[in-house]
């Protein structure tokens, strides 16, 4: 579940902590780990869980969302270490929108990509 106040998702008594891609090293990164350390700590019922134990689940597939009149793709990365994931937004264009579209919605074919006639099949990858 996500929460807006305390750790951004739990699952039981496992707590992760979402951030930016530009977290995921230097000292933002450990900004990042000592915030989710302070959910895990003095007493707390919570522990840390890690990006294995997010892969596989609902959470960790990219979406689209809409925000300032903009489509925007957006990608989890689990860090197998750590209780922190993070993410990275990109811009899309009508024509990515299309086929990302058509890529969740297995029933729409994909479209051809002018010259070349290739198919075009935009799916989400987490590296």
């Amino acid at each position: 579940m996500f929460n807006f106040c305390g750790p951004d998702y739990t699952l039981g008594n496992k707590v992760w902590e979402l951030k930016p891609i530009s977290y995921s090293s230097g000292p933002l990164n450990v900004l990042a780990e000592n915030q989710l350390s302070s959910y895990t700590s003095g007493g707390s019922p919570f522990v840390a869980g890690t990006g294995v134990e997010l892969l596989g689940t609902d959470l960790m597939g990219a979406g689209a969302m809409f925000f300032e009149d903009a489509y925007y793709e957006i990608v989890l990365y689990a860090n197998d270490h750590s209780g922190v994931f993070y993410y990275d937004a990109h811009k899309m264009t009508a024509q990515n929108l299309l086929n990302y579209q058509r890529a969740v919605d297995k029933t729409v074919p994909a479209i051809n990509s002018g010259s070349n006639q290739s198919s075009i099949r935009s799916c989400p990858v987490i590296n």
